[in-house]
């Protein structure tokens, strides 16, 4: 009887955890020249607080070195997170949106990694 009530309790509190909308990227290399890695992230729906996470090719997060993405981004806004990278891994971007008053965020993007010089190198959209 424990271990059912202690499943049910895990899958109502797992299960909220996949709740809301999340798009992603990701495996993006852009050569050697690659030093920056943006992930650009479209609201065209209610206002949210996306969570912005970067991942290199082992599964470690990026440090991110600018986000504008960790406040409110009202409807039709875009937000975006910005890291230094290194030369020699592919890079991936994930976004989950937070329901806002009782309303789904509906969110898009674009991952880019671009040279030291700020020139776009390669994209990819979230999905």
């Amino acid at each position: 009887m424990r271990a059912l009530i202690a499943a049910l309790v895990c899958c109502c509190t797992c299960s909220n955890a996949f709740a809301e909308p999340t798009i992603a990227a990701g495996g993006l290399y852009g050569g050697p020249s690659q030093s920056v890695a943006l992930c650009y992230v479209f609201n065209f729906g209610f206002a949210t607080q996306p969570n912005v996470t970067m991942w290199d090719q082992n599964g470690h997060p990026v440090p991110l070195s600018f986000n504008n993405c960790n406040t409110l981004v009202a409807a039709g806004a875009t937000c975006v997170a910005l890291a230094n990278i290194a030369n020699n891994m592919t890079y991936s971007c994930g976004a989950a949106g937070t329901t806002y008053q009782g309303n789904i965020p509906n969110l898009r993007g674009v991952l880019e990694l671009r040279d030291a010089n700020g020139h776009p190198l390669m994209n990819t959209p979230l999905h």
